[in-house]
Formats: C-alpha cells, structure tokens, sequence
C-alpha cells in the first residue's frame, strides 16, 4: 500500500497518472559515512514528533527516532525518507539501509525503486543502480512492468531496462491483472502485458482492473468494463473507483456508497467521504467526523476522527484535534496522536 502519508488522496484521475518527482543531484554517501546495507522484513509505521518524522512499530513502541523531514509507510520492506533535502529509506530495523542521497523517490514495489538524479532510474533493495537514469518521468514496478516517459510519449520498461512496449502513449496507469490503462488522443483505452490494444481508446477516463473489473467514464458517468472491454456495469455513477476486497466505492448524488461485481449497491450512499476496504474495514464520514465502517454497511469504529486513512498491517492512521496516531480494528489507539 502504498500511500504518501503526508497527503490524503483519493483521486482516481492521480492512479492512472504517474507521479512527477524533483530536481538532479547524486548523494554524498561517502561524505556522509551512511552504510548501505539490505532491508529488514519488519514493517513499521511513520509518526510525526515536534514536527520531525520517526516510526514506531505495531505495539505503538518507537524503533526510529523523530529526526527525518518526511517519513511514507513502509513498501517492500522499505520506508522512504526525507533527510537534509535528500530521499532514502529505512529498514524494519528503523536503520538507514539506504543513504538519503535521491532528489527524489518512489516506494517500492517488487524489489525496486524508482529515484531521480537528473533523469529517473531504478534502484533495488540494497540501494544499488540497476536502471540508469534516463527517463524523464517513470513508475512504480508492477505485473513485472513499469511506464516510463522518453520524450513525450509513455511506454514500458522490464526489470532490465529494457523497452518491452514502445513508447507511444500520451498516459499511462500501472499494470494491475496484467492489464494497463493507456491514453491515445484524448481516449482511453487497455493494453495487455505484450502492448497489444486489449480494448481500442473510447473512453473519457479509465481506471485500473482489479478483481476483473475496472472503472471507465462515458458521458461524465462512471461503470465497469471487464477484460473484453464490455460494460458490465451501466454507467451511472457520479464517481467510481477499483474493487477492493470484493467491493468498490462509487458516488450517488452527494453521498459515497459501495457496489458489488453485478453493479448492485451492497453499501446504500450515505457517507460524506469512503475511502476502500482494506482488512475488511473502510474509513467513511458522517457530519465531517470518520470511522471505519464493515461490509455490511454499519460503523465498526464510530466516527470520531478529524481525518482517517486506510487501515494497512492491522493498524489505520488518524488525526485528532491536528494529532496523528494509530488505532487498530477495535478502535483502540496503540500509539497516541502526536504532531
């Protein structure tokens, strides 16, 4: 999961486009006598102390103390980090494995990833280079494939470097079931894991295949396609987003619900803000206050909260009165809002 913690996104137009990332310069590993050394397993949580970032783990104890300028959730066994301008990443261990020597970096995602030092490049666990920097703009790795921009136009790396699919996209989304959305003249469409056109460009937006569905607009209205490219469900949604855990979060008039794979409302509208499931619980709003709703549609932890994100290795992050701790499924803090 990989979500930035220092923002709250929920915009599907942000999935299918990729993330920009910042300005040149190599690290100063050396100068700075960080090791680089391969990850830990374990799976920390970021918080924020006297504004400087640190992660505790899942019993709430601190393992890295609050000294980083940004700290985002762990990915592939690895937390990206913000250290005097500079990106790297911790271990389970809460130890610097990779020296902040990056402009700037993605999360990982099977084993790599990405970084700018003038151009994008990728890297693996061990912080090692393993595809120059060359690209103007590049992704995450996913169904072992990852967008990259040359010129202006998106095609697809493998974990070689090698061009696997020509670039000749104005957009492109990740993989997802082997799957990816692309963006021809102002339409959208999907490829298949080869490059060959799955389904023409037709549609306004396009979202990613989870679960054998995906989100598509026509008209200003959102439905699902499957893999033929045929509508399964009619567009009738204000909003739609991917599947999760069986079911997806759509927009009726001014209120978030959640529909099933036949199109039918599981979860009638009726929250203000629904983020997706995850550890079968998701974050939904009454009267600007969240909590964390079940699939039947009933709060599981009442809304309390100024602000909640997705619930990820047995904890969710929310906010009180401009403080951010962790609660787990029963609604129980394990660590205390700080900011």
């Amino acid at each position: 999961m990989m979500a930035r913690v220092q923002t709250f996104v929920t915009s599907l137009c942000d999935a299918t486009r990729r993330a920009c990332v910042l300005p040149f310069v190599l690290a100063w590993l050396a100068a700075c006598g960080l090791g680089v050394g391969r990850a830990n397993s374990g799976t920390l949580f970021p918080v924020v102390v006297d504004g400087k970032w640190g992660y505790v783990d899942r019993n709430g104890k601190m393992v890295a103390n609050p000294q980083f300028d940004e700290a985002a959730d762990f990915s592939g066994g690895l937390g990206r980090v913000k250290l005097d301008h500079r990106y790297g990443f911790v271990d389970g261990g809460g130890k610097l494995a990779i020296a902040a020597q990056f402009d700037e970096a993605g999360d990982f995602s099977e084993g790599m990833a990405w970084i700018r030092i003038d151009k994008r490049g990728f890297i693996d666990a061990s912080g090692r280079i393993v595809i120059n920097p060359q690209f103007e703009r590049a992704s995450s790795f996913h169904d072992g494939l990852a967008s990259v921009r040359i010129g202006d136009r998106w095609g697809y790396v493998d974990r070689n470097g090698k061009v696997v699919v020509s670039p000749q996209f104005d957009e492109a989304g990740d993989y997802s079931d082997r799957i990816a959305a692309v963006e021809v003249g102002k339409r959208w469409g999907y490829i298949d894991h080869d490059g060959k056109m799955l389904v023409n460009p037709q549609f306004e937006r396009a979202g990613a295949f989870h679960q054998g569905l995906a989100p598509v607009r026509v008209d200003d209205r959102w439905g699902y396609v499957d893999r033929s490219g045929k509508l399964v469900v009619s567009p009738q949604f204000k909003e739609a987003f991917p599947f999760s855990e069986g079911l997806a979060r759509v927009r009726v008039g001014d209120n978030w619900g959640y529909v099933d794979r036949s199109g039918t409302l599981a979860i009638n509208p009726q929250f203000d803000k629904a983020g997706d499931f995850h550890d079968s619980l998701a974050f939904a709003t009454v009267h600007d206050r969240f909590g964390y709703v079940g699939k039947s549609g009933t709060f599981a932890i009442n809304p309390q909260f100024d602000e909640a994100l997705d619930f990820s290795q047995g904890l969710a992050r929310v906010k009180v009165d401009r403080r951010w701790g962790y609660v787990d499924h029963g609604g129980h803090f394990v660590y205390n809002p700080t900011k």
